[in-house]
This record gives structure tokens, sequence and C-alpha cells, in this order.
């Protein structure tokens, strides 16, 4: 069960962090056309036509948005679980001694 809500909360941030970082790629944006420019001159310079380069520089800044928005998921998700394991650490006090010499129980 808890790796199931770990996995969800990481698919939920990503989405989140998708739709951020995605909101920054307009024709507005000079660094966006920039970005697109040099990439899909890299690529007309292999060989490909402006079309396909253009297409191919897209995904590849699709691509890229993609991986930065997972890294920031998996960076929330790590905090949220240090936050947990840190508000734990009061309980492992709370716990009472063993009693020495005792019995141990076997099932």
């Amino acid at each position: 069960m808890p790796l199931r809500l770990v996995t969800k909360n990481i698919f939920i941030c990503n989405r989140e962090n998708t739709c951020l970082l995605v909101s920054n790629l307009t024709n507005f944006n000079g660094n966006f056309l920039e970005r697109t420019r040099l990439i899909s001159h890299a690529i007309m310079a292999r060989g490909a036509d402006p079309v396909l380069a253009n297409q191919q520089a897209y995904r590849a800044i699709g691509g890229m948005v993609s991986q930065q928005a997972t890294l920031l998921a998996h960076i929330d998700n790590f905090w949220l679980l240090g936050m947990t394991a840190l508000g734990l650490v009061p309980f492992v006090f709370l716990m009472k001694q063993p009693k020495r010499g005792g019995a141990i129980a076997a099932r």
C-alpha cells in the first residue's frame, strides 16, 4: 500500500510540474524560440528538411520538459518521505524498552 501512495504521488506531481513547465513554452517566450531555432538548425545541419527539423525540435523540447518534470516530482516525493520519516522519530522514544532476560515469543 505505501508503494502505491508513493507512485501515485510521483504521478500527480509529475503532471503538475509538466503543466507548470509547459505554461512557459509560448511564442512570446524568447528563450523558447531561441532554443527551438538552435535545435532545428542543428537537425537541419544533419540533412533534414525545415518542417521535419521544426517538428523534431518541438519533440526534443517536449522530452526535456518531461525529464525535468519527472525529476522535480521525484525531488518533491523524496522531500515528503524525508519529512514523514523525520516526523516518526519521536515515536521511537515513546516505545517501551524490552524486559531483560524475558522469554522470546515464538510464532
